[in-house]
C-alpha cells in the first residue's frame, strides 16, 4: 500500500485487510512523505503482519511500490490504494485460483465502484472476461483483463517486479506489460475491490493522464514494433479527445491531443 495524504481513508483500507478471511498475509505500507496525519493513523496499528515504512519526501507511487516490493517476503503480490477497500474474501478468492491452476501467473477479479462513503454506485461494476496470455489485450487497452491494480501476481524467478519511477500515470499498465509475456491470466467472479470513485483521484488529472500516455508510448516504442501499437495509439487518442472535449469542455486541448499522439 503506497499512501500519500490519505488520512481521511486509510483506516478503512487497513481495516479491510485485517478483516480478510485469509489470514496469512503481510501488509507493507509505504507512507510517501505525507504532510497530513496519515502517519499517526498508521502507527496505531500494532498487528505484527503490518510493516510501516516512512519516507521523508514524496517520491511518487512507483517509487513507493518498488520500496514495498523490496521488503516483501510472500509468494504473491497485490496492491491496494489507500483510499480503496478489500471485500472480506478478496485475497482468498484469488489464492484459490492459483492453487487450482498452478500454471497461472495472474489472478484478477470483479470491482465495484463506490462513492466517498463506500456506498455502491448504481450499476457500476468491472467484470473481467478473459483467460489466457494477456499481453496483446494490454497493448490494445482491452478492458476484458485490465482495470488497474487488481491483479494478484505470483512471484516467479528471473523476473523483475519493478515499476518505472519516471511514470506517475499509466504506471500500472506499463508494469503489467513488462511481466505479461508468455504468462497466463485468470480471474475470480467474486468482487476483489471496492473502488472509491473520487473527484480528485489521480486518474481525474487530465494533464497528468495525457503525460502518462505519452510516456507509455515512448517506452513501448523501444520494445514493440510500431504496427503492434497502432490500436493502442488509436484508443489513447479517442480517450484523450473525449476527456478534453466532454469532461474538460476544452475543444482546443482535444485537437492538440490528437496532433500530439499522431506523431508517435
Amino acid at each position: 500500500m503506497a499512501t500519500y495524504n490519505a488520512a481521511q481513508y486509510i483506516a478503512d483500507a487497513i481495516d479491510s485487510v485485517l478483516s480478510q478471511s485469509y489470514s496469512n498475509w503481510e501488509l507493507i505500507i509505504v507512507n510517501d512523505g505525507s504532510t497530513d496525519h496519515t502517519d499517526s493513523i498508521v502507527q496505531k496499528y500494532t498487528d505484527n503482519r503490518i510493516k510501516h515504512i516512512q519516507s521523508k519526501t514524496n517520491k511518487g507511487v512507483s517509487h513507493a511500490r518498488n520500496l514495498a516490493i523490496s521488503h516483501m517476503r510472500g509468494s504473491f503480490i497485490c496492491f491496494l490504494d489507500s483510499d480503496d477497500v478489500l471485500p472480506v474474501n478478496s485475497i482468498v478468492s484469488r489464492i484459490e485460483i492459483f492453487f487450482k491452476k498452478p500454471d497461472v501467473s495472474f489472478v484478477d477479479g470483479c470491482v465495484e465502484y463506490v462513492n466517498e462513503d463506500l456506498v455502491p454506485l448504481h450499476k457500476k461494476k468491472y467484470v473481467p472476461d478473459f483467460r489466457g496470455i494477456p499481453l496483446d489485450l494490454l497493448l490494445t487497452l482491452d478492458r476484458r483483463c485490465m482495470f488497474g491494480n487488481t491483479w494478484m501476481i505470483k512471484v516467479e524467478s528471473n523476473t523483475a517486479y519493478k515499476f518505472d519511477q519516471d511514470m506517475t500515470h499509466s504506471e500500472d499498465l506499463f508494469f503489467y506489460i513488462s511481466i505479461a509475456e508468455s504468462r497466463l491470466y485468470d480471474f475470480t467472479t467474486q468482487t476483489v475491490l471496492l473502488y472509491r470513485n473520487r473527484v480528485n483521484s489521480a486518474m481525474k488529472n487530465t494533464y497528468g493522464l495525457q503525460r502518462g500516455y505519452e510516456k507509455l508510448l515512448e517506452k513501448l516504442k523501444r520494445k514493440f514494433p510500431s504496427k503492434s501499437l497502432m490500436t493502442l495509439k488509436k484508443r489513447i487518442i479517442r480517450i484523450m479527445f473525449l476527456t478534453w472535449l466532454i469532461e474538460e469542455k476544452n475543444p482546443y486541448r482535444a485537437i492538440i491531443a490528437i496532433i500530439k499522439f499522431l506523431r508517435y
